[in-house]
């Protein structure tokens, strides 16, 4: 299998925020052929606020040529 993991690591909050991290940062991978995995197995965007995500292709689904990864958030990264 092809294994992909980001852990990151965030900045302290004000203990009255009401967010749990500042950078959610999030895990794409696209196969050679197009095909998208969301980081952690999901099918679409419904984890918000953690600090690992990972992307696992399983052997049967590996195919030859690049894949592309990309972090995206939805915040600004100083």
């Amino acid at each position: 299998s092809l294994r992909i993991i980001l852990c990151s690591y965030d900045v302290p909050l004000a203990m009255e925020s009401i967010v749990s991290i500042k950078y959610d940062l999030d895990l794409i991978v696209i196969s050679p052929t197009g095909k998208i995995y969301l980081g952690n197995g999901y099918t679409k965007d419904t984890e918000h606020f953690t600090l690992n995500e990972k992307v696992i292709v399983p052997v049967s689904e590996l195919e030859d040529g690049y894949y592309y990864i990309h972090v995206i958030t939805n915040n600004d990264i100083e």
